[in-house]
């Protein structure tokens, strides 16, 4: 099962850097002003589609598992 593709890539992208793709098209990625990040409070309802994919009960791999939150090896 692939978890991620170019099309959730650029999503996750807009997402989090609004207007970043359209820069970095133009050859200006590097003038991307990093105070238009995306702070995460304001995308907490957005269940990402990888989330979604994997906490499908038919998703199976042997070397995965989940990670506490807040809570690191």
């Amino acid at each position: 099962m692939v978890l991620c593709d170019r099309e959730q890539w650029t999503s996750d992208v807009e997402l989090y850097a609004p207007g970043y793709l359209a820069l970095e098209a133009e050859g200006r990625g590097g003038e991307y002003p990093l105070t238009s990040l995306t702070v995460p409070a304001s995308i907490e309802s957005i269940k990402k589609q990888v989330m979604i994919k994997v906490q499908d009960p038919s998703f199976t791999h042997p070397h995965f598992s989940f990670i506490t939150p807040g809570r690191f090896p």
